[in-house]
C-alpha cells in the first residue's frame, strides 16, 4: 500500500499531537480503520443488537466480555462483496461478515453511514506523534471541557460529497467540521468531527453500523 494513501488522524492538545487512528486504502478499493498503539489495543467488551423499525430510539446497551483473543483491532470495508467486518493482526476475523446498508437510490453507487468512534481526551491513553511520516493527515483539536471527541464516517462512491444532513439524528452532537477525502480509487470516506458532552475513561467506543445489526465494541490498552 502506498504511504500517500495512509491518513493518520491526530489529536492535538497543548501543542502536542497524539495518534487516534489510521485510515488505509488498499489497491482493491478496500478501506481499513485501525488504532495503532505501542500500548497494545484490544477489544474488551462488545454488544451486537438487531435494529428496530423505529425512526428514532434511545436505549441502554449492555456490553459483554469479548471472548476472542485479539490485538490491534481494525474495521475492514471490502467492496468486492460489499461487506464490512472486524479483524486484527493476530486473528484474521473477529466478527461475522456484515452486509452494509446502502441508502443511495442508484445501487451502482455507494453511500453508507458506517462508523461512529468516541475517543477520550486523556493524552496518557495515546502515543505521542513526534514525526508525521505521511504527506496527508488530519488534526482534531481539543474539545471543550467535559466533552469528548466523536468521529463519524460515511463510506461512499468517490465524487459524492455528503453534508451534515446525511448524518443520523442526534440531540447530543456538536458538529465542528467535516471533510471528504479525495481518493484516486472508486470509494472514499467523509469524516465528521464532533464533540459530545460525556465522560469516557481510558477506552475507545466503536459503533459499527450494518444493514441489520448495530455492533458496539470497547477498545482498551493492554498497558497504561
Amino acid at each position: 500500500m502506498s504511504k500517500s494513501l495512509v491518513t493518520p488522524i491526530l489529536f492535538e492538545k497543548d501543542g502536542k499531537k497524539y495518534k487516534l487512528l489510521n485510515i488505509v486504502f488498499g489497491k482493491d478499493n478496500s478501506i481499513y480503520f485501525s488504532f495503532p498503539s505501542k500500548k497494545g489495543r484490544y477489544i474488551e467488551l462488545e454488544s451486537i443488537k438487531k435494529y428496530t423499525t423505529k425512526d428514532y430510539e434511545e436505549i441502554e446497551r449492555t456490553l459483554l466480555h469479548y471472548e476472542k483473543e485479539n490485538i490491534e483491532p481494525k474495521v475492514s470495508f471490502h467492496p468486492r462483496n460489499m461487506i464490512v467486518h472486524v479483524n486484527s493482526n493476530i486473528s484474521k476475523y473477529l466478527s461475522a461478515d456484515y452486509e452494509m446498508l446502502n441508502i443511495h437510490p442508484d445501487k451502482s453507487k455507494l453511500f453508507v453511514y458506517l462508523l461512529q468512534i468516541l475517543f477520550p481526551t486523556n493524552v496518557d491513553f495515546y502515543d505521542e506523534c513526534t514525526e508525521i511520516k505521511h504527506g496527508h493527515y488530519i488534526v482534531v483539536q481539543e474539545p471543550p471541557k467535559d466533552e469528548i471527541i466523536t468521529l463519524e464516517f460515511i463510506i461512499h462512491t468517490t465524487g459524492i460529497v455528503p453534508l451534515e444532513a446525511s448524518l443520523p439524528i442526534s440531540k447530543a452532537r456538536h458538529l465542528k467540521e467535516y471533510y471528504t477525502y479525495e481518493s484516486p480509487y472508486e470509494y472514499t470516506y467523509t469524516l465528521f468531527n464532533s464533540t459530545i458532552k460525556s465522560e469516557l475513561n481510558n477506552e475507545i467506543i466503536l459503533s459499527l453500523n450494518t444493514k441489520e445489526d448495530s455492533c458496539i465494541y470497547k477498545i482498551k490498552n493492554k498497558t497504561e
